[in-house]
C-alpha cells in the first residue's frame, strides 16, 4: 500500500499537478475552505468577516490570515521542482484520516525527531504514522506563529 501510494505521490509531482507556488489549507473556520485544499500564490481570498485561515507552503512557510471584511492576498513563493512533491504529501497529510491497513505497522520516527517540515512530511508518508506526523505538524505551525 505504501509503495502505490508513494507511486501516486510522485506521478503526481512528475505531471505537473501541483505548482511550487501553492499553498495548503490546514485549518479554516470559513466553509469554503477545506483542509487538504490547495490555493495559489498570489491568489486573491475573500473569507468570511472574522474568519481565520491558516495554511502552509511546501517550502514551510506558514501564515494565519483572517477575514475583515476585504480580500486577503497569499504571497507568492519562487518555483522549486521539490515542492510539488511536498505539496501533495502535504495535501494527503491533512486530508480527512485514512484507515491504516497494514498488519505489521512500520516503524515511527521518534516524536521528538519531528523537528522539520522534511522530517514530518517522510513521517507523513507512511499511514501508520500519520497521526504522529499530524500531531508534528501542528506543533511546527504553532511554533511559526
Amino acid at each position: 500500500m505504501r509503495g502505490l501510494l508513494l507511486g501516486s505521490i510522485l506521478a503526481l509531482a512528475a505531471a505537473g499537478t501541483a505548482s511550487a507556488g501553492d499553498f495548503v489549507v490546514l485549518s479554516s473556520t470559513d466553509p469554503a475552505f477545506k483542509p487538504g485544499q490547495q490555493l495559489m500564490g498570489g491568489a486573491n481570498l475573500r473569507l468570511a468577516a472574522g474568519a481565520q485561515l491558516v495554511v502552509i507552503h511546501a517550502s514551510g512557510m506558514v501564515r494565519k490570515l483572517s477575514g475583515a471584511g476585504k480580500a486577503v492576498t497569499l504571497p507568492q513563493v519562487a518555483a522549486s521542482d521539490a515542492n510539488a512533491r511536498r505539496t501533495e504529501v502535504l495535501k494527503l497529510m491533512v486530508a480527512q484520516p485514512r484507515r491504516t491497513r497494514s498488519l505489521v505497522p512500520p516503524a515511527c520516527p521518534a516524536p521528538e525527531t519531528l523537528t522539520t517540515l522534511d522530517a514530518i512530511l517522510a513521517a507523513g508518508e507512511q499511514e501508520a504514522c500519520l497521526p504522529l506526523a499530524r500531531q508534528a505538524l501542528n506543533a511546527y505551525v504553532e511554533k511559526a506563529e
